[in-house]
C-alpha cells in the first residue's frame, strides 16, 4: 500500500461499513491490514473469559480461541506470552495499544471487557500506528452494532440468525482439521425445555421468561469456550459441540442434563430437558443436519422425554428412517 495513512483509514471504514455479518468483518479487517506494505502477518484472537481490567492473571491458553490466522495455528511459545503479557499491561494503564519485540497488539472493546487482540507483525510507522488505533475503536463499534442484531434480547444468547450464520460459515470450514484426528468431529445438538408451556399457562410469560433467563445463563456456563449455543426460539435452544468424540460429546449431554435436573428454577424448582442431535460429516448440508438434530428431539419427545438421542444411533437402531436420495435428472421447473 502506498497511498497515506488516511488514505487507508478512510478505504477500510468504507469496506468495514459494508459488512452485514461479524465473519465478513473479521475478514475484511484482516484483509485490509495485510495491504499495508510493512506488515507481513496479521493475527485476530477472541478473548474468553478474562476478569475484568485490573486483574493481573490475564488469559490462559485455553481462553485463547484462534479466528483468522494464516498458518491455521494457535498461538504458541513467546507470541502466547506476548497475548497474556500485552492483557497484563493493560489492565495497569487501559490502553488500546502495546508493544514488544514480537509486534503490536491492538484491543477490541466488546460488551464487557475486550474482546479481541489483533496482533500485527512488521509494522514501525507511528503514524500508521495511531491510524491503526483509531480503526479499531470502529472497527469495534461495528461489532458492537452486529453483535446486537445477532443477539436474543431475552437471552443475552446468539440469536436464530446468528446460528444460521454461523452454520453456513461452519459448513464452509468443517472439513478444515479432520485429518488429525478421525474420531474428533463436532456436533450439532437442539435442546428443547420440556411441558414449558405448562409453565406459561401455571405461573404466566413473565415467569417463563424468568426461566429462559436462569436456563440460559446455565447452557453457558455448562459447555467448553470452543463451544457454540443459541436461542433457536421459544424454549429452543441450539448448541455446536467442537471437535470431540461421540462418547465425550454423549457425556458431556448427559451432564449437562443432570445440571438442569439439579437447579433451583424460580417458581416451577425442578425442570428437565430432551436433547436430539447429530455428528457433522462431509458432504451434509445445513438444513440437513438441523433436520437430523430435530428429528432425534422429536423422537425424545414422544418417548418419555429427559433424554438425549443420537440421530445416528437412532437410524442405526432402525428406530427413525432417513429420507431415500433422489436418483435420476431433477426437474427445476
Amino acid at each position: 500500500m502506498n497511498n497515506t495513512p488516511d488514505d487507508f483509514l478512510f478505504t477500510t471504514i468504507s469496506k468495514l461499513t459494508s459488512c452485514h455479518s461479524n465473519d465478513l468483518l473479521e475478514q475484511t479487517l484482516l484483509n485490509s491490514i495485510m495491504q499495508v506494505k510493512d506488515i507481513h502477518q496479521a493475527n485476530l484472537y477472541q478473548v474468553f473469559n478474562q476478569q475484568g481490567r485490573t486483574e493481573k492473571r490475564g488469559v490462559k491458553q485455553q481462553d485463547l480461541f484462534w479466528l483468522q490466522v494464516p498458518d491455521g495455528n494457535k498461538p504458541k511459545g513467546h507470541i502466547k506470552e506476548s497475548l497474556e503479557q500485552s492483557l497484563y499491561i493493560r489492565g495497569d494503564n487501559c490502553s488500546m495499544f502495546y508493544q514488544n519485540v514480537t509486534g503490536c497488539f491492538f484491543f477490541v472493546k466488546g460488551r464487557i471487557g475486550i474482546s479481541q487482540i489483533l496482533h500485527l507483525q512488521g509494522l514501525s510507522s507511528s503514524s500508521l500506528i495511531a491510524q491503526i488505533c483509531r480503526l479499531i475503536e470502529i472497527y469495534g463499534n461495528i461489532k458492537l452494532m452486529l453483535d446486537t442484531l445477532t443477539r436474543d434480547v431475552l437471552t443475552s444468547l446468539p440469536n436464530r440468525q446468528a446460528f444460521n450464520r454461523a452454520l453456513k460459515h461452519f459448513e464452509n470450514i468443517r472439513t478444515f482439521d479432520r485429518k488429525k484426528d478421525r474420531n474428533s468431529q463436532p456436533f450439532l445438538a437442539i435442546i428443547d425445555l420440556d411441558h414449558f408451556k405448562h409453565i406459561n399457562d401455571s405461573y404466566g410469560h413473565l415467569m417463563g421468561d424468568e426461566v429462559l433467563i436462569h436456563f440460559a445463563k446455565l447452557l453457558r456456563s455448562s459447555f467448553r469456550y470452543s463451544d457454540f449455543v443459541f436461542r433457536f426460539g421459544g424454549e429452543e435452544f441450539t448448541l455446536i459441540l467442537n471437535d470431540i468424540d461421540k462418547d465425550r460429546a454423549h457425556i458431556l449431554l448427559e451432564r449437562f442434563m443432570e445440571q438442569v435436573r439439579n437447579y433451583a428454577f424460580p417458581a416451577v424448582n425442578r425442570l428437565t430437558v430432551t436433547i436430539g442431535y447429530t455428528g457433522v460429516y462431509e458432504l451434509v448440508a445445513a438444513a440437513d443436519l438441523i433436520e437430523q438434530a430435530d428429528k432425534a428431539l422429536y423422537y425424545g419427545k414422544m418417548n418419555g422425554r429427559n433424554a438425549a438421542h443420537l440421530w445416528q444411533d437412532l437410524v442405526k437402531e432402525q428406530l427413525i428412517h432417513t429420507k431415500p436420495v433422489p436418483t435420476g435428472k431433477i426437474e427445476i421447473f
